[in-house]
């Protein structure tokens, strides 16, 4: 049998672990999707001058206006 004093250091030992696996677990999620949310490449368009970005991560990109193929820009 546990004393009372062992039983609530046990609690709170479990609890602060508890807290910091989920912390640790949702931190790694969201940054790993605002990541893929973040890496967009810019594309400028030489038939009509559109500037677009996409999040595919190819060297061409179709204008979404005129349907022109063209290279991401590089900076």
């Amino acid at each position: 049998m546990l004393d009372l004093s062992t039983f609530f250091a046990l609690l709170v030992g479990g609890s602060l672990f508890g807290i910091a696996a989920l912390w640790l677990y949702y931190d790694r999620r969201d940054h790993h999707y605002y990541d893929l949310l973040r890496q967009r490449h810019a594309f400028h368009c030489v038939k009509c001058g559109t500037l677009y970005s996409l999040r595919q991560h190819e060297e061409v990109g179709k204008c979404p206006v005129c349907g022109f193929q063209n290279q991401r820009l590089k900076f």
